[in-house]
């Protein structure tokens, strides 16, 4: 029988789509690139 694998990739962008949103009340700037926010929003 012959395995299957699975590749998964990620295409993260350092303030989201648009430029000024980390400046949003309420924003996380580094919601990007900071582990905990994204496992986060992954359980949620």
């Amino acid at each position: 029988m012959q395995s299957r694998q699975l590749h998964l990739g990620a295409f993260m962008r350092p303030a989201s789509i648009h430029p000024g949103a980390w400046r949003y009340p309420g924003a996380y700037p580094d919601a990007n690139f900071n582990f905990q926010h994204m496992k986060y929003f992954a359980h949620k």
